[in-house]
């Protein structure tokens, strides 16, 4: 009773349970705010981490795929560099490797699952003694998955060559069998996004044009 009296004559007050239930309330409503933040700072964090190694990841595909179509060549006198083109699918032949004669490499978009496919490559040596009229064995000595997530659209490959007077450049969207892929310039355009990625919208693209040496 004394002590109450002297706190009272010091005007010291304490809370109320109201006015601690608000400030309670109040407290929590502030640190969820920064959990918010903080979480959504993370996921931005995370999802450039992601995109920036995907785009990495591609730009190495890329330059290889480049790289291959450069040294392309025609496994025989009546043949072309490139076998067939479609939109999803480059098939053709370069003498990169330690075999006898150009392989055969397959480049596609395969097991594909709403908007995003797999980017797949097989490449298959030739038959030695089949030499100089080349036949390639049916299974491939390296056949591997290079890239998740690549879009479904647009078109992945197109080859281009000049034509008519004046020259205009036309595009080919398709060749192979009947029809010969006789062009020297193949662009390729790949778009892929990284998984679980919430902040960033669609996936990034890469463009390449390859002037074939042997075309």
């Amino acid at each position: 009773m004394i002590a109450r009296l002297r706190r009272a004559a010091r005007g010291e007050q304490g809370f109320t349970l109201v006015e601690m239930g608000v400030a309670t309330f109040l407290s929590t409503l502030v640190l969820g705010a920064v959990v918010l933040v903080v979480n959504a700072v993370g996921q931005n964090a995370s999802d450039a981490r992601q995109r920036a190694d995907l785009q990495v990841q591609a730009r190495e595909v890329v330059t290889e795929m480049a790289a291959e179509l450069r040294a392309a060549e025609a496994p025989q006198i009546t043949m072309s560099a490139i076998a067939s083109l479609a939109e999803s699918a480059l098939t053709f032949y370069s003498d990169r490797y330690d075999f006898p004669g150009p392989e055969k490499i397959v480049y596609e978009r395969t097991a594909c699952a709403g908007e995003y496919c797999q980017l797949r490559v097989r490449r298959y040596a030739a038959d030695p003694a089949s030499a100089p009229n080349w036949v390639y064995l049916t299974l491939p000595f390296n056949d591997v998955v290079l890239l998740e997530r690549v879009a479904a659209t647009p078109a992945m490959f197109a080859g281009s060559k000049w034509a008519g007077s004046p020259l205009e450049r036309t595009t080919v969207p398709s060749c192979g069998g009947a029809t010969a892929c006789n062009f020297p310039i193949v662009t390729i355009v790949l778009r892929a996004a990284p998984p679980g990625v919430s902040t960033i919208e669609g996936p990034f693209e890469l463009l390449v044009e390859v002037n074939l040496r042997n075309a």
